[in-house]
């Protein structure tokens, strides 16, 4: 399989969720405020800033470790730890920015906890039994492939790879998130790149 797939097919229906739509993302116009009254301590403005973005950190989460179970303690943990950081919060930042630095800190931890991979097959495995994926037979075990092949990525690279083709994250915000530079990125998104076109073309 061509790596070319990677920008195609693990974007367009590899897992379980669709990336934000446009009219999601409009809806956040009034995300500066929400911001500010939840550091004032407002728990209502909090619980907004949660339903605008739980199903983005669920998704980032999923995609870092894979396994349902643990994505939903870690984004819980997510949370908490953002209530509990809220007032060191720089309202400059973007708020989404430092919540995705915050989900894959959770998940770093959380990964020098467990060993999660047969855990993930599984949960791809049983997903695909439950008619998660609209597609054919040829199609899922090629989304199962390259599910497979970016799990089994060490996690600098496996970082890398899911904000930039998943996430379609900006590479500055990348760099912002995972503190490294520039240069870092593009080491890691090359080796990234060449190990899953030897895992997808073998």
């Amino acid at each position: 399989m061509r790596l070319d797939a990677l920008t195609i097919s693990v974007k367009a229906n590899c897992f379980d969720e669709p990336p934000v739509s446009p009219e999601a993302r409009g809806a956040m116009f009034c995300e500066a405020r929400l911001v500010e009254n939840a550091i004032a301590g407002n728990r209502e403005a909090f619980r907004q800033l949660i339903e605008m973005h739980e199903s983005r950190v669920t998704r980032l989460a999923r995609r870092l470790i894979g396994y349902r179970g643990e994505v939903e303690d870690i984004v819980q943990d997510v949370f908490v730890v953002a209530l509990e950081s809220l007032k060191r919060f720089r309202s400059e930042s973007n708020f989404a920015t430092w919540l995705m630095k915050l989900t894959i800190s959770r998940c770093r931890r959380n990964r020098l906890r467990n060993v999660l991979q047969l855990k993930f097959l599984k949960r791809n495995e049983r997903a695909a039994d439950e008619g998660v994926w609209d597609a054919t037979t040829d199609q899922r075990e090629s989304h199962q492939q390259i599910r497979n092949a970016v799990a089994s990525l060490p996690q600098k690279l496996r970082e890398v790879i899911v904000l930039r083709y998943l996430e379609e994250l900006e590479v500055e915000d990348i760099c912002s998130m995972l503190s490294i530079s520039r240069s870092a990125f593009d080491v890691r998104l090359h080796r990234g790149r060449e190990k899953l076109r030897e895992m997808l073309e073998s």
